[in-house]
């Protein structure tokens, strides 16, 4: 299989840097999304298994790459660094991001482009399909898409959730949206806008409302065809995969395009049943002109 490691200029005169894996002159090319913290490399074997015949996959660490990271702008006396990563990364910032590895995708000769999200990379996917409309994309696959939001409301989390809240929104309001959230409050690495963008209803990233109650309407506004696939021991679901999968079958009306599956005997990174998953993936595919 052939590999090629490359970086692309997103806005502000930032770059991100991306893995081409697969043929270079493909008929589909998949652009993968990584989840919350992840990188090029999640889910590797899966992306590696569609990465095979005439299909191609375009792998690149976006913003939310890591856990604290930076991103460089400019060369020389005029450098600049911003903060980026799992802790910091500004959610509607996905939308560059994915313009970066589509513009980039394009300028490599190929027409026939899917997004491939996983985890939090779902809810960027189709934000980024509802703020571009007219994007040369033909649609979305949704790996393991659930609302981070919904698992703050399980009672065993509610009182730190709530405690965590506050703080972030004095930070907010206090003009320190990227002071990190102190570790006796919050344990995972996060600063206040981040958090309030992760585990609030009113946010925009609170796409897959089924926890919240909300009219999805960021999900509704996707006019391409989405394939969803939820696994059925998810660690991070509120509840049974199968409540969700109902949930999308119901927004999503699914039927000749729009598509959900439940994979079977596995968790949130679907390892052990890749192949079973990737032959989904290529069956949908082939049946979106």
């Amino acid at each position: 299989m052939s590999i090629s490691l490359f970086s692309f200029p997103i806005a502000k005169k930032m770059k991100l840097n991306g893995v081409w894996l697969g043929t270079l002159k493909p008929e589909t090319l998949y652009i993968f999304i990584h989840g919350l913290g992840g990188s090029i490399f999640s889910r590797h074997h899966l992306i590696s298994l569609l990465a095979s015949g005439k299909n191609a996959v375009l792998a690149f660490n976006n913003r939310g790459f890591g856990t604290i990271n930076y991103l460089k702008q400019g060369e020389g006396k005029n450098k600049k660094y911003f903060p980026a990563g799992a802790a910091h990364e500004v959610f509607s910032d996905c939308v560059d991001d994915i313009d970066g590895a589509v513009a980039y995708a394009r300028s490599q000769g190929v027409r026939r482009i899917f997004l491939l999200g996983h985890s939090t990379g779902c809810q960027k996917s189709v934000y980024y399909l509802a703020k571009r409309p007219r994007v040369r994309v033909k649609g979305a696959i949704l790996l393991a898409p659930i609302s981070d939001y919904s698992n703050v409301l399980r009672p065993q989390n509610r009182e730190r959730y709530l405690r965590a809240l506050a703080f972030a929104k004095r930070l907010k309001e206090s003009g320190r949206p990227h002071d990190l959230l102190p570790s006796t409050l919050w344990p995972a690495p996060l600063d206040a806008q981040r958090f309030l963008s992760l585990y609030t209803a009113e946010s925009a990233e609170e796409i897959f409302t089924y926890a919240s109650g909300k009219k999805p309407k960021t999900l509704r506004a996707v006019k391409r065809p989405i394939l969803s696939i939820l696994a059925e021991f998810d660690e991070f679901a509120d509840r049974p995969a199968r409540d969700i999968k109902t949930w999308f079958d119901g927004q999503l009306k699914t039927g000749k395009y729009n598509k959900s599956a439940l994979i079977k005997g596995i968790g949130h990174g679907f390892e052990g049943e890749e192949r079973k998953v990737a032959s989904l993936i290529r069956r949908w595919s082939q049946t979106i002109k």
